[in-house]
Order: C-alpha cells, then structure tokens, then sequence
C-alpha cells in the first residue's frame, strides 16, 4: 500500500512538472529517476531521492542510460557520492551543482563533463579525471570545488572550460595531459594551494586569469608551443619564482605576472613582440630581467614597482613604450638602450628618444641632483614619477613641454626652476611633492592640468604667470602650508576643490578675468579672512568659502558688476585698501596706489570725501595696471601722475578734468590713445612723453583750447602742434599754418620715418624730435626762425639735413649724436650756431655753407664729427677762413640742397662758359637741377647734365641766350616747365629716352632750335613747350606720346615735316597753330578729337587725311588754311565746330558721312567752290541746302566691314563675292530710302540691278559686277570662258555701251581686250589655280 502510494504521489508530482515546464510532458519515471528517452538511449532528467551513495543504472525503462541532463541533480544536499553505470558518457551542465555533500564521484565512462555540472561541490574531494574516456571538462565544471585535489588530467582531454577547476582551493599539483591545446581563461584561477603545474602536450594559449591568484604556484613551464599569454594569466602567483617566456611566444597580455612578489628573474623570449600594460607590475623582488630581441612594444607600466630592478636594457627592436614602464623601480639606476635602436637611446642610464629632445624615463633609484642636457624639449608622461632621492633638477630653456605627474611624489625635490619656453604642464605634475617650498610658472605656459600641486605639503607660496588660462580641478589640494598664491591675469576659471583644505591661506586675490570659481574652491581654507576679485562678479560653484574665517568677506573694486550685499551669501564690501589719500577743503586728493593691476575704475570718493584731484606721482611705477577709468568730479591730474605704467593700455579721463600737467603719462608704453574732454584748458609739456604705443589724441569738438587733426594734439588756432603721437608710423606732413613745433611734439616717435616741415613754422622747440630713430633725413625750410636746443637730439639714422636759406639759428646740441648723419648743407642767413649743435656726428665729413659765415658761432660745434672734417663755402661768400673756427675750409662753385639722400643742384657761383654738372655733392647723387639754377647766366655756352639727373627743374637754364650746347643726361626723365625757355642759342635738342614729361613751355621761344629729337618713351608735351621755335623744320612724336598740351608747337613757322606718331588721342587747343609752312597732315587712327584752332593759319597745307576714330573738329581747327583742296571725313565722325574751315579759300570737295549730326556755324565760310558729298537725306545734306552749299548725294554706302566698292560715276557696284543672292550684307540704302535687287536671268551676278526707291519710285540704279562671272549667274566656271572665246570669235556680240559691266566682268588681265587669254584665268579660277581679286578684277 506505502510503494502504491508513492507511485502514485511520484506520478502525480511529475505532471505538476511538466504542466510549468520544469519536465518534458513525456518524461518517465524509474523509481527514484526521472529520466527521458531519445534515439533509444535514456538521459537521467531528475532524481526525486534521498540516498546518500547514489549509482546511476545502466539502464531505466530498458533502455541505456548514456547521460545525466542539465541541472539534473542540481541541489541536492543529501547525495555524499555518485557512481555512474557504464554507459554513461555525457553529464551535462549544472547536473550535480551545488551538492554541497558530495565527496566523491567516479568517472569511468564519462566523455563529456558540461558546464557547472560539479559548481559549488564543496566537499567533493575524489574524482577520476585520469581515464582515458573523458575528452570535455566545461567552463566552471569543477569551480568552487574547495576540497577537490586531483592529480592528473588524461590525456583524452582536449577541451577545459573556463574557470573549470577555480577557487579549488585544495588542489596541489597538476598534471595537464597531451590533449588539452589551450589553457582557458580562469581554468585554475583561485588555486591557492596549487604548488606545480606540469604540461605534457603542445599548448599554444594561455588566456585570461589562466593561474591568476595561484599564491602557492612555484613550478611551472611554459612550453614552448605557447603563441600568446593572456591578461593576468599569472597575476597574483606570489611564489612563483622565476620565469622563462619561450621563443614562441609573440605576446604577454596585461598584467600577466602582475604582483608576482617572488619573481626574482623573467627572460622575455625572443619571440615577443608586445609586452602588455602592467605586465610584471608590483614583482618587487625581480632583480634579473631580460627582454627579448623581438620585443616591439613595452605597455603602460609594464615593469612598475619591480622594487629590487637595479638596470634593465632596451633591446633594438622597441619601438614603442608607453609612460610609466619603470615607475616606482626604487632600485634602478640603469636603463641602457641598445645602439642599433632607432627611437630610444640612453645617455648616462637615462631614457630617451633616439634624437634625445624627450627624457623618457629618469631611473628612481637615484638619489641627488640631476641636470636634463640642453636641447630636450619634452619631459615625458611620469619620466620622474616618485624619483623619492631627486632633491634637485635643472631643466634647460630648451623644453617646451613638461608631461603628466612628471615629479609627482619625488619627496625630496626641494624647488624647480621652469625656464621662459614652457608651453604646457600636463595633470599631477607635482603631486606628493612634499619638499617643494614654492613654485613660478613662467608667463609662457599655457596649458595647465589638474592636481598640478595636491597634497604638497610643504608648499609656502606659488605664483601662477600670466599664460595659465584655467585651474584645473585639485590644483592646491591639501597644500596646507600655502599661504601666498598670485593667479595670473590670463586664468579666466578656477576648478573644482582647487585650494581645499589650503588651511593656512589667509588672502587671495581672484583675477578680474575670472568668469567661474568651481565647487569648493577654496573649502576648508580656515584662515582664509577675505577674497579679493579684480574683475566682474564670477558664477560660483557650491560651498566655495564654506568653513573659512569667521569674518571672511568678498572685497571688490569699485565699478564691477554682479556683487550685491550679500553674494552667495557672503559679506561683500568696496576695496580701497590699495590707495593712499588727502583730505583738504572737504575734498579728497589721490596720492598712491599699490593696489592689484589690471582694469581699475577709481572711487567717486575715498573716507566719504569726494575725490577732486590725482596727485603727483599717484599711480606712477605701477606696470600692472592695463586701464584706468577715473570718476566724474576729478579736476586735476597732477604731474607724472601716471609716470612709467607701462601695461596702461587706456584711460578715461571725466568732462570734469581742467588741467592734465607736466609728464602726466610719462613713458605709459601700452597706451594706444587718448580722448581729451572739452572741459580741459591746460595741457602741461611731455605729457603723454615717451608713450610709444600712442597712435591718437582725440579732442572733444567744444574744446575752446585744443583740438586735434588726423590723430595729433595742437592748440584750437592749429598754429602750434604740441603732441605728435609717438605710435604712428610712416610719414607726416605737419599742416601748413603751423608755426610752433613744442616742446618734445615728436619725441620718441621711433616709426615715424619722415616729416614735412611748412614754411609757415617759426620755432623748432626743444627736443622736438628727439630719440627720432626712424627719420633718415630732414628739411628745415626758410621760415624757421630757429631750431632750438636738442631738438633732434640722438636722431640715430638721421643721414641728411637740409637746412633751407632764412633759418636764422641752431641751438645747442641741436643735431647731437646723430651718428650716421653724413651729409649737411646750411642756406645762406644763418645768424648763429651754437655749442655743439652737431657734436659727435661721427659720419659727418664736411659741412656746406650756402651763405656768408655765421656771426655767431658756439665751441666745439663739430666736435667728434669724422676725421678730416671740413667745412665748405660758396665761391664769393664772406666770413670764412682757414682755418675757420679750428676746421679746414674749401670754395666750392656749385650752390646745392639735399633731400632723402639725394642732392639738387640750385645754383652757380662760378665764371666758366662750359660746365660739367657734378654727379654728386657732399656725398649725395646729384638727381636734380634745380629751379632757376642757372637763369639768366648769358655767359653760358655749353652744359653737360650727369646721368644721375632725374629732373631738369623750372627755368633750370631760362634765358641763357649764350647756351649752344647742352648734353642731357641719359637718365633724365622729367624737363620741367621753362626749363630752357628763350634759350635762344640753343639749335638742338636731344631728348632722352628716359624722359617722359616735357613741361610748359620747356623750350618756347628758342628761337634758333632747328631739330628735335625725342625719345622712345616720353608721353607727355606740355602746353606751349616748343612755342615760336621758328626754326624748328620737321617733328616725329614717338608712338609713346599720349598728350600734347595747348599750344604746344604754335608758331613754329618752319615746320614743314610732321609725324604725329599712334599715340595720342586729342590734338589740343591751338597745338600747331600758326605752322605757316605745314604742307601735308595725317593724323592717325588713334586720334578722336582735333581741338579749337589746333591747325589754324596753316596756310600752306595741301593735303589733310583723318584717322578712322575721329569724331569731333573743334572751333576754328583749320581756319585760314587756304590751301587745301579736299576733304574726306571718317564714319563715325559727329562733330564739325563753328569756323572749323573758315576760310579755306581753295577747299572745293568735302564728304561727310551720315553719322555727322552737328556742324557749326560758318564752319565752311569762305569755301567758295565747295560742293558736299554725302547720303541722301544726311545732317550733311540737309546743312549744304540751308547754307547755299552744293550737295552730291549719294544713295548707297557699303556697310562697314564690307569690301563692296560703289562707283558712283559708272553706277557700278563690285567688290562682291561669287555665288551671293543679294547685296544684304555688303550694302545698305540711306536714310528713307529702300534698296530693291533684281537678278538677271541667270541669276544674280554681273547684271544684276540695284534699285534705290522713295515710295515707290526709282532714284537710282546700279550694276553689279562680279569680275570672271560673264554669263551673270554669279559664279566663275567654264561656262564663262566658252563665251569669251564666242567673243573673240565673233560669234556673239556686245553693246559697249549698254554691257558696260560684261566688259569690265571679262576683262581679267586688265590689257583691254577681251580674248583667249581672260578665257584662260577664268579656268585657272574654276579649278583653284588662283583667285579673282573682286575690288580690283586682277587675277592673283
């Protein structure tokens, strides 16, 4: 009854089961398995059991049971051993997991153990694993199996799982059979007891964690069929001894020996080629490593903490290694590089890139200083990371880079000097560097990590230069001795907990930059009693002043935005702790500040006084200031009140200010401009002196006492310029008008490179133009009364001055210390020289005196000038001997001015007749003559002008009547106006090539001037240049000329021959006017206008061609050239001016083309015998018929472009080409008028008519003409031939008069017959042995 019952509850439980899926629906039960039935073989799916010895049967249900289903036995607590019958081959996954009393289980048959089947047996202590059956142990087959100590895995096997024995605390040894090829991640993971491994067959892997933890492993051998370790195959297997990495090996993974504590010797096979990040990390007692000749790669520290390393070497083959390979090797002294290897190299035991400009690696087990050579530009990731003996480093101007933690926890590292070229400084530079006592950055680094300084303890004071933009998060962390920080002005933020528990830090001054403070930036600073910021109100973080003073306060300057009372809820109040002041009449006067630089708006009142005046020296020495706004209410700004700020790029200067005074912004460098309220009416002297940067001075509008003009300061009146702004560069032209230069108006102005001095200044004040290192030379012009003391004072480039005659006076040292200046030339009235006006002009060779001695002379005035120095006078000048005043003089005859370094020659003392002009005078080339040099010198005959002479200036040789010769320069290339005027002497006139400007009147009235001849590049002839040269008989313009002025060749009497050249566009005003012998005009195609009177009284011209672009005929062009006869204007011409003809006696035939629209009055008055051509219905015609003047008109025109020729006297029309069918294209009707062809019978060609019609009726007729076409069909072919030869047969014939163009079209040789032989070319033309010329009916 009891079996019945448990069938039956066993049964009942079954279909439970399989109802929620735990079983198949089908499964079967055999007492106390549960067991399912496929391919007639039974897998044991349950056991319902309590037994503790279970044997599985061999079979259940009559069939064999070959294998135990997954999770089968899973659980079960109470089974203490297992013995499986024979046939069973599979166990499957999870079969026996977890029960926790099994010791035992035998194997015998097993093939296959699955995945997990033995997990968590914890007491499992025998098994079989040495029969030659089994072939599979699955991943965590046997893990967690902390009792399980097997000895020898068969041979059989060939597949272990993933962590198939892990955490087998109780295994010992292991014997791994032939079978197995790979040792699998974690397979022995956790085998602390696990003392030896033996391999008997080829494993080629060991992957991940394989023996990682095996803390009691001391034997193993890596086999030598091993192609790859994995990560932390071995980590953590504190016994092991010693390893030997085969050859065959290619690489080590991460961490594959890490903390591998007993290792005293690795050998890297030859084999490797990459060695992984922390691969031997932490193997403290390595002490003999070598690394394989193979190896490429080193990873991130792969030797790290191998405390007792002493020296490693670098094989050829790396090529790779990242930072921090040998961090924390306390011992190493040596890292030595192999020579042959191209990208490291070591020098003295230290690592570097192969061109040694990156350190490495710095070995850590040094001690005392170290000096990195000159030439590294980078110190490299953690090159000296916890070097703890580094007590000193010396780091060359050559590094540009300092990487991550390079010193971090080098503890004895007591100070570092940054050289000026660092760029960047990478995170935890100097972190745990616990000696540092203080720390510049120089102004050149930009880039700054995080943690730069945390946790150095010892840090006093730190001074952060003003490339840094940003501190990082943790900066000055734990610094808890720091107590002065300076941030520079470029750090717009401050990070994260950046000066957290810096709890001696009492003071800090935030940058007016600074756009956001990170959380708890400043947290735990417990002395911390006041934040002062420079700037606007920063975005804070959370907490940032939490736990500092009792009394701790945001300080900030007045005019900064975004504080309010309380901010962020802290106290804030203004900040004048910087200033010193006076009280007096209830208003306060500035008297210093030494407060914080950068942007500064003062106080509107100090002490509840409002602020009146900025006292003397009050900001003076203060570079760091870069602006200052200074309030409404200021009156006065004191003498050198700004002196030397030299960062001081702006200031504001209130509507309430009266008087700036002396030196106020002395040697301000960085100031760019200036704005100067209306209300100021005193500007003291050297205000704004030696502000080199200063570029404008701008001056309200209502200013009743200055003002300013393109950016320089005078006086309302613009008759003194006090400021010239020492920043400008280039040149300047001082306005005319100006008659005071003042005190110090251009000094310093080192870019300015040239200045224009009018006429119209009096005094040159003292050092005007002092320090004017850019000027090289300089014109004092004739109205300057004097040139006062210093006033060009150490002007170092200075080579010229010209000083122009009527200056009256040169004060002392006045041109001082000019060192290069080499050439001087005096005018003629200077009065008095005094002391030392050109001393130590160490260049200066001569002075030249254009004028009688000075009255006054002062000592020493060209002391220490060059030796031989002499001083020069004009020939007839008084007051000068020689020795004159201790110096050598000499007579010279040429007067002479000097300008930029080049000399004009402006006058002649002398008594020659013939002279050769100097190419140079006082050192200078001679580029000029002057205006009036040589006028009115009679006794002049010849002249030869240098090839250094660019220009011949005005009335250079006006009125020398005696001059016959002149030889001009070859480099000549301006002749001025009146140059040679009246030269009546003169018979020639060679113009060079150089030239291309004749000036007004250059040569007028040489009266004798027979020839001209110009060069090749002149392009313009000025008004009346060559006028009333009555001599003068042919001209030929270079093709180079493009203008000829008024008058130009007027009266030249003789003129017979002209070549106007293709030049020019207009013919001016009265040009040739007057040339009574001009015969024969053509002007050329590229002329468009003739102007008034241009050829008027030509009275001897004959003959008058217009070029094809004329358009327009001025008044009077023509007047009174009575001799001409004819007259053909161009198409396109429009304009005939009033009296354009006037008085053309003989002109009896003029064609005017119908684009004429305007024709002047009396345009043709006179003109007798005219009779007009032109189209019918023409502006011509309709002006002949309202001036009584006889009209031909004409019908057709050919069209432009066309070759067509019109005979109006035959009414032919020919010039056509063969085979057309019409006149379309070559010709066209006139205005109004219509053109109507009508072919002949054969088609249209010689015969063919052209009927010009005005409502119907016909006006006109033409015949077309088609030389060779005789028969009339318009080609040229045998056809034609065979009737000439019937011609000349006589078997037809022709009216002459009636087939007057048949004639013309047959007769092709021109003899006037018309015979075999016209017959003969009209065949040669069909078969294209030669072509009919259609204008001219000749054969070619």
């Amino acid at each position: 009854m009891k079996r019945v019952c448990c069938v039956l509850l066993a049964s009942a439980l079954l279909v439970s089961l399989a109802r929620i899926g735990i079983l198949p629906a089908r499964a079967d039960v055999s007492g106390d398995f549960i067991y399912t039935v496929s391919n007639s073989q039974a897998t044991v799916t349950g056991y319902t059991g309590t037994a503790v010895d279970v044997t599985i049967p061999d079979t259940l249900g009559g069939y064999t049971v070959t294998a135990i289903g997954d999770a089968a036995f899973q659980s079960k607590s109470t089974i203490g051993s297992v013995r499986f019958g024979a046939g069973v081959k599979t166990i499957g996954e999870n079969a026996f997991r977890w029960c926790s009393a099994m010791t035992k289980v035998s194997l015998d048959k097993v093939e296959t153990i699955g995945a997990a089947a033995f997990y968590g047996c914890i007491k499992l202590s025998e098994t079989n694993l040495n029969k030659t059956t089994l072939a599979s142990i699955g991943n965590y087959a046997f893990y967690n199996c902390y009792k399980l100590d097997i000895d020898t895995i068969a041979n059989s096997v060939t597949f272990l799982g993933q962590q198939a024995f892990g955490n087998c605390t109780a295994l010992t040894r292991v014997f791994v059979g032939a079978g197995v090829t790979v040792m699998d991640a974690g397979v022995f993971q956790g085998c602390t007891a696990l003392r030896e491994v033996v391999f008997y067959g080829n494993i080629t892997e060991i992957r991940l964690s394989a023996f990682s933890g095996c803390s009691a492993l001391e034997m193993i051998t890596i086999p030598g069929t091993v192609t790859a370790i994995g990560q932390s195959a071995f980590e953590n297997c504190v016994k092991l001894p010693s390893v030997n990495i085969p050859g065959s090996v290619l690489s080590l993974g991460q961490a594959a020996f890490r903390n591998c504590t007993s290792l005293t010797a690795a050998v890297i096979g030859s084999g490797v080629v990459t060695v992984g990040n922390y691969a031997f990390f932490g193997c403290s007692a390595l002490t003999n490593l070598t690394i394989g000749s193979s190896v490429q790669t080193i990873g991130y520290e792969a030797f790290s903490r191998c405390a007792a390393l002493t020296a490693v070497t670098i094989p050829a083959s790396v090529n790779a290694m990242t930072s921090g390979c040998f961090t924390d090797c306390t011992s190493l002294t040596q890292i030595n590089v192999h020579a042959d290897n191209t990208v490291y190299s070591s020098l003295n035991g230290v690592l570097f890139n192969k061109a040694q400009t990156a350190l490495i690696a710095y070995p850590c087990g040094r001690a005392g200083s170290y000096a990195v050579p000159s030439g590294v530009t980078t110190l490299g990731d953690m090159a000296f990371y916890h070097c703890a003996g580094l007590s000193g480093i010396t780091i060359p101007v050559s590094v540009t880079a300092i990487g991550s933690a390079v010193f971090a926890d080098c503890d004895a590292l007591a100070s570092v000097a940054l050289p000026g070229n660092v760029v960047s400084i990478g995170n935890s530079a100097f972190t745990d560097c616990n000696a540092l006592t203080s720390i510049t950055i120089p102004d050149c680094v930009t880039a700054f990590g995080d943690s730069m300084f945390r946790n150095c303890s010892n840090l006093v004071s730190a001074d952060i230069g003003d490339g840094v933009t940003s501190l990082g998060y943790w900066t000055f962390q734990y610094c808890v001795k720091l107590t002065s920080v300076a941030i520079g002005n470029s750090v717009t933020s401050i990070g994260n907990e950046a000066f957290q528990y810096c709890s001696t830090l009492a003071d800090v001054t935030i940058p007016a930059g600074v756009t956001s403070v990170g959380n708890l930036a400043f947290d735990h600073c417990t002395l911390l009693s006041a934040a002062h910021f420079l700037g606007n109100a920063p975005t804070l973080g959370t907490y940032v002043f939490r736990f500092c003073a009792p009394a701790f306060k945001v300080n900030y300057l007045y005019g900064k935005t975004g504080f309010t009372d309380p901010w962020y809820g802290y106290d804030t109040e203004i900040d004048i702790s910087g200033y010193t002041y006076t009280v007096s009449g209830g208003k306060a006067t500035l008297t210093g500040y030494s407060g914080p630089g950068g942007a500064l708006m003062v106080p509107p009142a100090f002490g509840g006084y409002p602020l009146d005046a900025v006292g003397d020296n009050a900001f003076a020495y203060n570079p760091s200031l870069t602006s200052v706004t200074l309030p409404d209410g200021v009156t006065w700004i004191g003498q050198y009140a700004f002196k030397n700020c030299s960062g001081l790029a702006s200031i504001t200067i209130p509507g309430s200010v009266g008087a700036i005074n002396h030196y106020a912004f002395d040697g301000c460098t960085a100031l760019t401009s200036v704005s100067i309220p209306d209300s100021v009416t005193f500007i003291g002297d050297y205000v704004f002196n030696g502000c080199t940067a200063l570029t404008s001075i701008a001056v309200g509008e209502a200013n009743a006492a200055y003002c300013s003009r393109d950016g320089v300061l005078f006086n309302k009146a613009k008759t003194s310029l006090i400021c010239y702004p020492a920043g400008k560069t280039g040149t300047y032209e001082i306005p005319d008008g100006v008659t005071n230069i003042d005190y110090g108006a251009f000094r310093y102005c080192a870019w300015l490179t040239g200045v224009t001095i009018p006429d119209s200044v009096d005094f040159i004040r003292y050092w005007a133009f002092h320090e004017c290192t850019g000027l090289t030379s300089v014109t004092i012009p004739g109205g300057v009364y004097a040139v006062w003391a210093s006033a060009f004072f150490m002007c170092s480039n200075l080579e010229s001055v010209q000083i122009e005659d009527g200056v009256y006076g040169i004060g002392v040292n006045a041109f001082s210390m000019c060192p290069k200046l080499k050439t001087l030339v005096i005018g003629s009235g200077m009065t008095e020289i005094h002391d030392g006006a050109f001393r130590s002009c160490g260049a200066l060779e001569g002075a030249y005196f254009m004028g009688d001695a000075p009255v006054t002379a002062g000592t020493d005035i060209f002391y220490h000038c060059a030796d031989g120095f002499k001083v020069y006078y004009l020939n007839g000048a008084s007051g000068f001997t020689n020795p004159w005043h201790g110096y050598e003089t000499v007579c010279i005859d040429f007067a002479f001015s000097v300008s930029d370094g080049q000399a004009a020659v402006t006058g002649y003392t002398g008594t020659g007749t013939d002279i050769v002009i100097p190419g140079s005078l006082a050192g200078c080339p001679v580029t000029a003559v002057g205006g009036g040099a040589f006028r009115d010198n009679t006794a002049l005959r010849r002249v030869v002008i240098p090839d250094s002479v660019l220009t011949v200036g005005n009335s250079a040789f006006r009125g020398c009547t005696g001059l016959t010769d002149v030889a001009i320069g070859e480099n000549v290339e301006r002749i001025d106006n009146y140059a040679f005027h009246g030269c009546t002497g003169l018979t020639e006139a060679a113009i060079p090539d150089c030239v291309t400007t004749i000036g007004y009147s250059a040569f007028g009235y040489c009266s004798n001037l027979e020839n001209v001849t110009m060069g090749d590049h002149v392009q313009t002839i000025g008004t009346n240049a060559f006028e009333s040269c009555g001599s003068l008989s042919a001209l030929s313009l270079p093709d180079s000329v493009t203008s000829i002025g008024a008058g130009a060749f007027s009266y030249c009497s003789n003129l017979a021959g002209l070549n106007l050249g293709n030049g020019i566009t207009a013919i001016g005003t009265s040009v040739f006017k007057g040339c009574s012998s001009l015969t024969a005009v053509d002007i050329p195609d590229s002329v468009q206008t003739v102007g008034n009177w241009a050829f008027a009284w030509c009275g001897a011209m004959t003959s008058l061609t217009f070029g094809s672009a004329l358009t327009a005929v001025g008044d009077y062009a023509f007047y009174g050239c009575n001799g001409l006869g004819e007259l053909t204007f161009p198409e396109g011409m429009q304009t005939v001016g009033s009296n354009a003809f006037n008085a053309c006696t003989a002109l009896n035939s003029a064609f005017i083309p119908a684009t004429v629209t305007s024709i002047g009055t009396d345009a043709f008055l006179g003109c007798d015998g005219l009779v007009i051509t032109g189209m019918a219905g023409s502006y011509a015609q309709t002006y002949a018929a309202a001036n009584g003047i006889a009209f031909n008109a004409l019908y057709l025109k050919a069209k432009t472009g066309s070759t067509c020729v019109i005979d109006e006297q035959n009414r032919l029309i020919y010039g056509l080409a063969p085979g057309i069918a019409s006149l379309d294209d070559f010709v066209s009707a006139a205005q109004g008028y219509q053109l109507e062809c009508q072919p002949g019978p054969s088609g249209f060609g010689t015969g063919s008519l052209a009927l010009v019609k005005q409502g119907g009726a016909v006006m006109r007729t033409y015949t077309v003409l088609i030389y060779g076409d005789v028969n009339g069909d318009g080609n040229i072919d045998s056809g034609d031939a065979g009737l000439i030869v019937d011609y000349e047969n006589f078997f037809i014939t022709w009216d002459p008069a009636a087939d007057a163009a048949l004639y013309k079209a047959a007769d092709l040789n021109g003899d006037g017959n018309i015979d075999s032989g016209d017959a003969g070319l009209i065949v040669d033309a069909e078969n294209f042995m030669l072509t009919i010329n259609q204008v001219t009916g000749l054969a070619v």
